[in-house]
């Protein structure tokens, strides 16, 4: 078998990572030939949505992927909307792209297209901190916000609590830990500490004939570093704040606003719309939860589960799954990747540099406007 792979030209680390997304796509074949009547069904069906549904669709995929732009691009100073979407989306195909490590080689990709834009490396840190935050806002707010009046008066299902009190336990616990981040200095000076001992483990691990990697951790401040990224997170915090909840509550919206289209594509009208917005904040916190990137395989999976049970039909529910999904996990894997194309293509053509080889300016965290 080692042979074999050597033989095709594919690295054995290749070969590793790429075998979880195989047998992800080998398991979703399994299920569309068990269940192929209701999947030739719903192919057949697609033929008769509606033009203006199809391009209401289109023009969701596209505001989606503008929303996060928006978003990226308002906690990360010193880059437009435009650059704010060719970075989130390209990020996204390459979390998506690859089952197991996609979300490092997706925050890999976000920050060398950063340094390209000359963004301050603890600009950098802050948006990263930043991003990763805020999407766990966005995802349990509307869980906890659609299901408590259920689940107070006790008419909510028992997946639904748990999403209620799992959801109030992790926005109260984001809340207290950030609050003690960004305005005690014992938090700050504790993951200073810890980088401190990761540098100096480094050190000694890593061959001292590597120089430049020497060099580079020995000039690094851990206590400057963390204090910067506090302070500059405190001043997007009091600059941007209203800036922020818009694009964190703009993404969920066309998103929802999807998952309507789609199910109005497929004429699903047993599920009413507060059933549907029931089913959509559920199957964010699958998505979250997934081990994998995008929550491939559990997402549709657990959205034509949700819909079937509030009474779509098994090709409805489907249907609208497949459209659903095609906007917020295929689209942004194709936009991704020809935004990644385009950024490369300009960044070879325009990479300038001072004369004395620094980087033409930097983006520090005192910009944020």
């Amino acid at each position: 078998m080692h042979h074999r792979v050597r033989c095709m030209g594919i690295s054995h680390s290749v070969a590793r990572r790429a075998l979880p997304s195989f047998g992800l796509f080998a398991i979703l074949a399994v299920v569309a030939i068990v269940h192929g009547d209701v999947i030739v069904e719903t192919l057949r069906r697609s033929g008769d949505i509606p033009l203006h549904t199809l391009s209401g669709l289109v023009l969701c995929a596209a505001c989606l992927a503008l929303a996060r732009g928006y978003l990226l691009s308002v906690v990360t100073p010193g880059i437009t909307v435009v650059k704010g979407l060719q970075a989130d989306q390209s990020a996204l195909a390459a979390a998506y792209g690859v089952a197991v490590g996609g979300g490092a080689l997706g925050v890999a990709a976000k920050v060398t297209m950063f340094r390209s834009w000359f963004v301050h490396l603890d600009a950098t840190a802050v948006s990263l901190v930043a991003t990763a935050v805020l999407p766990t806002l966005s995802t349990w707010t509307p869980a906890v916000l659609v299901h408590a009046p259920q689940a107070v008066s006790g008419n909510a299902t028992r997946a639904e609590t748990l999403a209620v009190v799992v959801g109030v336990g992790t926005l109260a616990f984001n809340v207290a830990f950030w609050a003690m981040v960004l305005y005690t200095h014992k938090p700050a000076h504790v993951i200073a500490r810890l980088f401190e001992r990761s540098q100096t483990f480094a050190l000694r691990k890593v061959p001292v004939r590597f120089q430049k990697f020497h060099a580079s951790v020995e000039r690094a401040d851990p206590h400057r570093f963390t204090g910067s990224v506090r302070d500059g997170l405190r001043h997007l915090l009091h600059q941007r704040w209203p800036r922020m909840i818009l694009g964190t509550a703009l993404v969920p919206c066309v998103s929802f606003t999807t998952l309507l289209l789609a199910l109005r594509a497929y004429d699903v009208t047993e599920v009413s719309v507060l059933e549907a917005l029931s089913a959509f904040a559920l199957v964010r916190v699958i998505v979250s939860l997934s081990p994998i990137p995008g929550g491939v395989g559990l997402a549709e999976f657990g959205l034509v589960a949700l819909l079937t049970s509030a009474g779509a039909g098994d090709v409805g529910a489907a249907g609208a799954t497949i459209l659903y999904r095609a906007v917020t996990w295929l689209c942004p894997m194709v936009i991704g990747a020809v935004s990644w194309w385009i950024w490369k293509r300009s960044n070879n053509q325009t990479h300038e540099r001072q004369p004395d080889g620094s980087l033409r300016h930097t983006h520090q965290l005192a910009e944020i406007a």
